[in-house]
């Protein structure tokens, strides 16, 4: 007896310790993979940076440190390595491209750009857009927005994992996106990038969380739609009004007409 329980004690902290090991090992790595990007980046030899090493680098390690991965060094030449890439190539940059470099320029207004004033950031700024109104990076097709995971919306040019999960997170508060203006309503999202996945929006009545016919306190006031006062109102009003019909729901008091039109969405009527 006394020895299957050593062994199982020994067992239970031999797995502990690997554990533990594996993940030291994982931190050095990505610790020696940003360290050995950021040389890269902050080099003199930027202006040299061959275009496509350049966006795999900047796609593997964007939004966890986005092009800025030391706050005390210059920030990244985009200017450089925006024309280096003309004089190689003597092509436009293709939109996909052109979305990653304007939002690195748009992260800190041009401030921390290498030898770069206001009008310079600016004039670059703009040069950069002409690529992106001519071509959606993110093509014609329409996206299921209210079934993409997080893997697929990271897969989208200038989305990277940090962006993704607000999008997945204010998705659930929500219940499903109803229009693509809502992207608008996520705290900090670039609103270039909004514009652009706009065109792409989808969606089906059927993929929305109806907050009724069985209504619940709680899931009212973390609606971002409703809160806490809201939800004093319309929960006595949606477990009284079963089923719910529009014009009962027009009649609700304590409400006004933009709120009305923002909740109605997520509520189930009968006509």
């Amino acid at each position: 007896m006394e020895l299957r329980k050593n062994i199982s004690q020994g067992s239970f902290w031999f797995a502990i310790t690997t554990l533990v090991v594996f993940s030291i090992a994982r931190c050095h790595r990505l610790a020696s993979n940003d360290r050995q990007l950021a040389a890269s980046v902050w080099s003199d030899s930027a202006m040299q940076l061959d275009m496509n090493n350049y966006q795999k680098q900047t796609r593997y390690n964007r939004n966890r440190k986005r092009f800025y991965p030391n706050k005390g060094k210059e920030g990244l030449d985009v200017s450089g390595a925006y024309q280096h890439y003309h004089h190689r190539t003597q092509k436009n940059l293709s939109p996909k491209l052109a979305l990653e470099l304007l939002l690195a320029l748009r992260q800190t207004n041009g401030a921390k750009q290498r030898g770069m004033n206001a009008a310079d950031s600016l004039r670059l700024g703009r040069e950069l857009s002409v690529g992106l109104k001519q071509s959606n990076p993110y093509g014609s097709r329409p996206l299921a927005w209210n079934h993409m995971d997080s893997t697929q919306w990271d897969a989208l040019p200038g989305i990277g994992p940090a962006t993704a999960r607000k999008i997945i997170r204010y998705r659930n508060k929500l219940g499903g996106f109803t229009h693509a203006q809502q992207l608008l309503e996520i705290p900090k999202i670039d609103t270039l990038l909004a514009t652009l996945l706009a065109e792409t929006f989808s969606y089906s009545p059927a993929e929305i969380t109806k907050l009724n016919p069985n209504p619940n306190w709680s899931t009212l006031y973390k609606h971002p739609y409703v809160g806490p006062a809201k939800a004093k109102i319309l929960h006595p009003f949606l477990a009284h009004h079963q089923p719910l019909t529009r014009q009962d729901w027009n009649q609700i008091q304590g409400l006004n007409r933009e709120e009305k039109e923002k909740i109605s969405p997520y509520l189930s009527f009968t006509d």
